[in-house]
């Protein structure tokens, strides 16, 4: 039998954020560029909801964070970051430069 729920739990990366990892389905990702992460990281702890920091570059940060219940991943990107430290590690986080318009 076909179930939403249970494909929507297979391919969330929900559970993996809560444990402080990376799902592979999580590539697949929303990408915006915001002025600050600061004030998402504020709403998000204020939620308890999971999430991921990380660094790209030396000028740009990655927030991952995940839609409940949708398995949609959100990726913020920006190149200021003064609330908390990214975590370092290896893994595959794409350098799209500028996405200016």
């Amino acid at each position: 039998n076909f179930s939403i729920a249970e494909v929507d739990q297979a391919m969330s990366g929900f559970r993996a954020l809560e444990s402080g990892s990376f799902h592979a389905s999580m590539y697949n990702s929303l990408v915006l560029e915001v002025d600050s992460l600061d004030e998402y990281l504020f709403r998000l702890k204020a939620q308890s909801m999971p999430y991921m920091l990380m660094q790209t570059t030396s000028k740009q940060y990655v927030l991952f964070m995940i839609i409940p219940q949708n398995a949609i991943t959100v990726q913020l990107r920006s190149q200021h970051l003064s609330v908390e430290k990214p975590i370092s590690e290896s893994m595959c986080t794409e350098d799209f430069g500028q996405m200016a318009f």
